[in-house]
C-alpha cells in the first residue's frame, strides 16, 4: 500500500509540473520583463506626484501639514524618477522580482489612481520597504529611492511640522548672528527688526532650509545610486556639505530681506528666489563632483 500511494503521488506531483510553469517567462504575458512592471509602477508615482488634488490651504495645523499641496514635480524629483527608471532598465530580461514583489506592487499600486498626492505614500513605503531588505543591490536601491521620495512627499513635512518652533528658532539666531556685524538688529522670537524704515520680517515655516534640505536629499541620493548601488562612508560626508552649503546659502537670502522691504521683495517674490535656488543647486553639484573626485585620488 505505502509504495503505490508513494507511486501515486509521484504520478500527481508529474501531472502538475506540465500544467503549472516553473518561471513567469513560461506563462500569459511572457513577454512582460520585471524592468516593464517596474516601469508601470514609477509611471503610476509620477502621476501620483503630478496630481493637482483639493489640499487643504490652512499650514498652521498638524492635517494641514500632512494634507497641503505639493503639486508639481521639482529638479530633486526629476532626477530621482530618473535614476529609477535607469535602474529599471538595467534589469533586461532578468526576473529579480518575486510573485510576492508583484502581488505588493499590485495592491498598492491601485493607490495611484486617485487625485490625491498623498495616496503615493501607500505604494512608496510599502513596496519601498519591501525592496530595501533585498540583497539585490539594484532593488535595495530602488527600495532606497521609493523611501527617499515617500520622505520627501510626506513624513518629512510631518517631521518639520513638529520640530519646526526649535528649527526655526535657531535659523533667527542664525540670520541675526550673520547681521550683527552691520548692527542695529535685534530678534523677538522668530522677529527680525532692525531693517531700514522700521522694516522687519517674521521667519515662518515657509521660510525655512528644511524644504531646501529635502531637495538635496533627494538630489543626493540619487546622485549616488546614479554612480553606485552601494553608498559609502565618503557618500555621508558629501550629504553633509551639500546640507551645510543649503542652509547657508538660505539663511545669507534671509539676513538680505531682512534689511529693506526693497530686499525682501526682491529675494523674496523676485528674481531672487530663483537666483539662490539656481545657486543651490549649483552648490551641491559641485559639492558632490569635487568630492567625488578627491575621494578617488585618495
Amino acid at each position: 500500500m505505502r509504495g503505490a500511494v508513494a507511486g501515486s503521488t509521484l504520478d500527481q506531483a508529474s501531472e502538475l509540473s506540465f500544467v503549472l510553469p516553473a518561471k513567469r517567462s513560461d506563462r500569459a504575458f511572457a513577454w512582460v520583463r520585471d524592468r516593464h512592471v517596474l516601469t508601470a509602477f514609477i509611471a503610476g508615482v509620477v502621476v501620483a506626484v503630478c496630481w493637482r488634488g483639493a489640499m487643504l490651504n490652512s499650514y498652521t495645523d498638524l492635517s494641514g501639514a500632512i494634507l497641503r499641496d505639493r503639486s508639481g514635480v521639482g529638479a530633486g524629483e526629476f532626477l530621482i524618477i530618473a535614476v529609477m527608471l535607469t535602474i529599471a532598465f538595467g534589469l533586461r530580461d532578468e526576473e529579480a522580482l518575486s510573485q510576492s514583489d508583484l502581488l505588493a506592487m499590485a495592491l498598492t499600486g491601485l493607490a495611484f489612481a486617485p487625485p490625491i498626492r498623498l495616496a503615493a505614500i501607500v505604494p512608496l513605503t510599502v513596496v519601498g520597504v519591501k525592496f530595501a531588505l533585498k540583497k539585490d543591490p539594484r532593488l535595495s536601491s530602488m527600495g532606497q529611492l521609493f523611501l527617499a521620495l515617500a520622505f520627501y512627499e510626506w513624513l518629512g513635512p510631518l517631521v518639520f511640522h513638529l520640530i519646526s518652533p526649535i528649527v526655526l528658532t535657531a535659523e533667527t539666531i542664525a540670520v541675526q548672528a550673520l547681521l550683527s556685524p552691520i548692527g542695529g538688529f535685534t530678534r523677538d522670537g522668530l522677529v527680525i527688526s532692525g531693517g531700514s524704515n522700521g522694516h522687519s520680517i517674521s521667519i515662518e515655516e515657509a521660510c525655512s532650509a528644511f524644504h531646501n534640505l529635502s531637495s538635496t536629499m533627494l538630489i543626493w541620493i540619487s546622485l549616488v545610486k546614479l554612480e553606485t548601488l552601494t553608498i559609502k562612508p565618503i557618500h555621508y560626508w558629501l550629504l553633509a556639505a551639500m546640507a551645510g552649503a543649503t542652509v547657508a546659502l538660505n539663511t545669507a537670502r534671509i539676513a538680505l530681506m531682512a534689511q529693506s522691504y526693497e530686499l525682501y521683495e526682491y529675494w523674496h517674490d523676485g528674481a531672487g528666489g530663483p537666483i539662490v535656488s539656481a545657486a543651490m543647486l549649483a552648490a551641491i553639484l559641485s559639492i558632490f563632483l569635487i568630492g567625488r573626485s578627491l575621494a578617488e585620488k585618495h
